[in-house]
């Protein structure tokens, strides 16, 4: 189970590029060798750990190598496996990092097909995973935004709701990362911000991550702009633009560290389609006739403005 091809290769990192049968026979036949040899001190000293946590020359062990080839059935008989022999393994495998920080988790947030059913492969004792960063500062979640997977951002928020609230190193968050992939779809994104808010006991927090600034002062909305995913702004701010207008001014208000509010990217930007500048015209618009709504309700009750003149003013 230890001898390597030409490629660094155990068996097992073969296995996880197989069939699920071939698999699961050579990962039967790796815990019985482990478990007849282990006890024996002359072969441990040459055998220090498990065979299922070998590398090959990118890093990757077997479970790594599933993962990598979207063999999702594979990945999921190894923890099977690893969960009914050695639970402790299985939470450390789980943990185990290739050449890149990348945990398996990694790996699944940047390969694995959408329309893959990924519910039965995260590990409910390893949810410690989910806050693993890789040698980029991005946790499985953020690397699955960065490519604009927002299916597979569902996913994993659904394993570690907690876990979307993570910021990499630059402070961006899932949102962020979103809003620059070219990748998204805002069909799906749409889908992800209904379900993150239609289950806010679960996501407390997820209404704050348009808010929320990286280390440049921008926010999700900020970055969409500049990263020309117009139909990613207008998407994320017509989703937002509902209900409180003050929340509304909020969006539109915030500076980065440049002095500059996604308002200012909008009206005094090149290249901006003319339906987003129309957007962002009728919300300020929406916000200028209410606040003067507003200003002239209390001067009327205080009589410094006669009602009939306020009425006039409404039906002009």
């Amino acid at each position: 189970m230890y001898q390597r091809d030409c490629n660094g290769d155990t068996p097992l990192h073969i296995a996880a590029r197989t069939t699920f049968l071939e698999a699961d026979s050579l990962w039967t036949i790796s815990f019985r060798t482990w478990n007849g040899m282990k006890e024996d001190d002359e072969w441990l000293a040459d055998h220090q750990i498990p065979p299922w946590r070998m590398k090959y020359s990118r890093g990757h062990m077997p479970i790594h190598e599933s993962a990598r080839n979207q063999n999702l059935g594979v990945f999921h008989a190894n923890i099977k496996h690893l969960n009914s022999r050695y639970r402790t393994e299985a939470v450390e495998a789980l943990l185990d990092v290739n050449d890149h920080g990348e945990t398996a988790y990694h790996l699944i947030a940047r390969y694995a097909e959408p329309q893959l059913d990924t519910g039965y492969i995260f590990n409910p004792d390893s949810k410690t995973a989910a806050y693993k960063r890789d040698l980029e500062g991005l946790t499985p979640v953020i690397r699955a935004a960065h490519y604009g997977r927002s299916i597979l951002v569902r996913k994993f928020s659904e394993w570690c709701p907690k876990s979307i609230n993570m910021m990499d190193y630059k402070g961006r968050n899932v949102l962020h990362h979103l809003c620059t992939s070219p990748s998204t779809k805002v069909d799906e994104l749409e889908n992800l911000l209904q379900h993150w808010e239609s289950n806010r006991t679960q996501y407390p927090e997820s209404i704050l991550l348009v808010l929320s600034k990286d280390e440049d002062g921008n926010t999700p909305l900020h970055l969409a702009v500049l990263h020309q995913n117009f139909k990613v702004a207008d998407s994320l701010f017509t989703h937002f633009d509902v209900g409180d207008r003050s929340y509304t001014k909020h969006l539109m208000d915030l500076n980065n560290n440049q002095g500059e509010s996604f308002k200012d990217l909008i009206t005094c930007g090149s290249g901006i389609p003319p339906n987003l500048k129309e957007l962002i015209q009728q919300a300020d618009t929406r916000h200028l006739l209410t606040t003067m709504d507003d200003h002239l309700y209390e001067a009327a009750t205080k009589g410094d403005v006669d009602v009939g003149k306020i009425e006039g003013i409404k039906t002009e």
